[in-house]
């Protein structure tokens, strides 16, 4: 599945947003972290999973 794709206008502020995931998938321990330029960056490419 992967995530839906929203276009959405977001400014061009810089001001970081570094989000983590640590979790299981079928038995393996994964990692996500990822750094994006704003909030509302992060909000558009991510959708709800990382809802601040």
């Amino acid at each position: 599945m992967q995530a839906q794709q929203v276009n959405a206008p977001c400014t061009m502020e810089l001001d970081p947003v570094t989000v983590t995931a640590v979790g299981r998938w079928h038995g393996s321990v994964v990692s996500f972290e990822q750094t994006y330029s704003n909030s509302c960056v992060l909000s558009v490419q991510t959708g709800a999973v990382f809802d601040i």
